[in-house]
């Protein structure tokens, strides 16, 4: 049997904290509590609930009266939580929570831009455009992407910076008919840049006056 939290009347888990992070983990601790309405307490469960920028709801059993803290997993880079514990005894009885709210530290975006890809095809331009990246993966505040991209008559590989999460798409003018070039997209967000997409080939036209001297 679980009762309402309303009829605990020993003494809440407090003190929650956060002790150490990493990538995609926390340590939480808190004090421990003895007795709960006269009942042993026999753990505790640990709740972590994503309040933004999604919304979810997770918990993890923790055996034992004594034990005071617990690695719980997975947490999202930029997300903000709410982190609360409760009492539980051998009958089921659980306490009144206090709770604590928690933001997971910014990182570098877990993966590349996808899609990448010409909206549009010139004798001499190429417009690219690419993906966004998801919450889960975008680690932070995205603040632009950078692209770099080779080819005929290209010296070496060429780079632009385009400013803006929303901002996905690109105009490369000069270049030769008829080519190909490749081109790299790189998301950069408030921590730094992530890694690289790989090199995709994309073609410019051929000259008009020859696709008709064809068709002639």
């Amino acid at each position: 049997m679980i009762r309402d939290a309303t009829s605990f009347c020993g003494s809440d888990p407090s003190g929650i904290k956060v002790t150490t992070k990493s990538a995609k983990s926390i340590h939480v601790a808190w004090d421990t509590t003895k007795t709960n309405c006269g009942y042993t307490i026999t753990g505790y469960k640990v709740y972590f609930n994503s309040l933004s920028p999604v919304k979810n709801y997770k918990y993890k059993d923790v055996s034992g009266a004594s034990t005071n803290n617990v690695e719980i997993s997975p947490f999202v880079a930029g997300f903000s939580y709410n982190i609360f514990v409760k009492a539980v005894t051998a009958i089921g009885i659980v306490s009144n929570p206090t709770s604590i709210n928690y933001t997971h530290p910014h990182a570098r975006p877990s993966y590349a831009p996808s899609n990448i890809h010409a909206s549009v095809q010139e004798e001499t331009s190429l417009t690219i455009c690419w993906d966004a990246l998801n919450v889960f993966t975008k680690n932070g505040d995205i603040k632009g992407y950078k692209i770099y991209y080779r080819g005929p008559g290209l010296t070496g590989t060429n780079s632009a910076n385009i400013l803006g999460e929303a901002n996905r798409q690109y105009t490369i003018t000069g270049l030769k008919p008829n080519s190909t070039y490749q081109f790299i997209v790189q998301v950069i967000n408030d921590v730094g840049p992530g890694p690289y997409s790989a090199f995709i080939p994309i073609h410019t036209m051929p000259p008009l006056l020859k696709i008709w001297k064809d068709m002639t």
